[in-house]
C-alpha cells in the first residue's frame, strides 16, 4: 500500500504493481509536497487497512484482463506457498494430488475451487458457489469494497452504470497501458506534464523474490511449456467458463476488457510485460 496526499495505492497482485510502486516512490523523491510513502508492512492490503488519516481519498488500484491474469499467477513462482496453509493441506491434496506440479487446466480449477480453498463456515463460500463467481473477481473487490460479500449476491442486477457509480471514488490503471493511464492519473492531481514525463518512457520493472530449491525447480518446470500469448493457453470451454466466473471485468471495464473472440489463436493481443 503507498498513501500519498491525495490518494492511497492498493497493490493488486500481477498487474503491474511493482512499476506503480516504483515510479511512486520516484515521484516521492523529487517533490516531497506529495507526501508519498511506501508501507510494506501493507504491501497487498486492502481498503479496510487503510490508516485512519488516509480514509476516504481517491483509491488508486490496477486491474488486468482476466485471462491473462491467470497466466501471469500460474507462472508466478510461489503461488502454491500461499494456498497451501494448514487447513487446506489435506483437502487440495486429495483433490488435486499432482500439487504443486498443476498443469495450467488444473490451476484454474483449483483457483476457483471454492469448497477446498474457503473455510467451510464462511459466508462469502456460500455466495461465490451459488453465483458462480471467479478468483480475479473476489480478488479485487476483497482489496476496494467494503462489503464483497453483499456486492457479490447482487452482482448480475447490478447495471454497468450503478457499478461505475459504486467505484467512483476509485481510479483503475490497466496493465496493458500502464504507462499512459498512470500518467494521465497524476495528471489530474494538478502535477505538470514535465513532471511525470519519465513514466512514458520507462520500461517494464519486474519483481525479484528470492525462491527456494523446490520453488525454483517448480518455476523452471512451469516456464518450460511458457507460451508467447495467453490465448494459447485456454481452450475454448476454459476460456468461456472463466469468462462467466469473471463477468465483473467485463460488466466494470466494457471499454478496456472483452471476451476473446472465438477463435483463441486468431490476432494474438500484445503481452503486458509490466507484470510478469
Amino acid at each position: 500500500m503507498i498513501v500519498a496526499k491525495d490518494f492511497v495505492y492498493l497493490h493488486n497482485p500481477k498487474t503491474g504493481g511493482t512499476f506503480v510502486r516504483a515510479m511512486l516512490r520516484r515521484l516521492g523523491e523529487a517533490h516531497p509536497e506529495l507526501e508519498i510513502a511506501n508501507l510494506m508492512d501493507l504491501q497487498h492490503a486492502g481498503l479496510k487497512k487503510i490508516p485512519r488519516s488516509h480514509r476516504g481519498k481517491t483509491l488508486l488500484t490496477t486491474v488486468r484482463h482476466p485471462l491473462s491474469h491467470y497466466v501471469s499467477r500460474y507462472h508466478f513462482a510461489g503461488w502454491e506457498k500461499k494456498l497451501l496453509t494448514q487447513s487446506r493441506a489435506t483437502l487440495i491434496r486429495e483433490r488435486y494430488p499432482q500439487f504443486p506440479n498443476l498443469t495450467f487446466s488444473q490451476f484454474l480449477r483449483l483457483r476457483n475451487d471454492w469448497n477446498v480453498i474457503q473455510p467451510e463456515e464462511s459466508k462469502l463460500k456460500r455466495v461465490l458457489i451459488d453465483k458462480n463467481i471467479g478468483s480475479q473477481t473476489t480478488a479485487l473487490l476483497g482489496l476496494v469494497e467494503r462489503d464483497p460479500c453483499g456486492l457479490l449476491e447482487r452482482l448480475d442486477d447490478l447495471t454497468e452504470r450503478s457499478l461505475a457509480n459504486r467505484f467512483k471514488n476509485v481510479r483503475f490503471l490497466t496493465t496493458e497501458n500502464l504507462n499512459e493511464d498512470l500518467r494521465n492519473f497524476l495528471l489530474t492531481l494538478g502535477l505538470k506534464p514535465q513532471q511525470v514525463a519519465f513514466i512514458r518512457e520507462q520500461d517494464p520493472i519486474f519483481p525479484t523474490k528470492k525462491l527456494s530449491l523446490g520453488q525454483r525447480w517448480r518455476h523452471f518446470w512451469r516456464d518450460r511449456g511458457k507460451k508467447e500469448d495467453w490465448r494459447e493457453y485456454y481452450t475454448q470451454e476454459e476460456a468461456d467458463w472463466i469468462c462467466h466466473l469473471e463477468r465483473f471485468f467485463f460488466k466494470l471495464f466494457p471499454d478496456n476488457y472483452q471476451r476473446p473472440e472465438t477463435d483463441l489463436t486468431a490476432e494474438p493481443v500484445k503481452r503486458a510485460a509490466h507484470a510478469e
